[in-house]
């Protein structure tokens, strides 16, 4: 399966369901975190911006602002270290 940040904040993520997610070592939580850290990673790359604009299949900018809202809200459980966050916020404003 092909997952991107909308696999997992967008509509297609609230139908994503697992039976077992242990036995398949399923956590979409730690997923997200790492999807969102390798956004953040990668933020400072032009190119890799504009593929991320470009990409009409995934790209949408309520899914990014969803991603800002969970990973800012504790309740949601997505860990990702401050910088990393800050990283991603500034992202998602300069891709929009």
């Amino acid at each position: 399966m092909n997952f991107c940040l909308d696999s997992l904040v967008g509509q297609k993520g609230l139908k994503l369901k697992v039976n077992r997610p242990k036995d398949y070592n399923f956590d979409p939580r730690g997923l997200l975190s790492n999807i969102l850290a390798m956004y953040a990673n990668m933020s400072n790359q032009e190119k890799f911006l504009n593929h991320i604009v470009n990409d009409s299949r995934s790209f949408k900018n309520e899914n990014f602002d969803k991603a800002v809202k969970i990973i800012n809200n504790p309740k949601k459980g997505v860990d990702i270290d401050q910088e990393r966050k800050e990283l991603f916020e500034k992202m998602v404003i300069k891709i929009k």
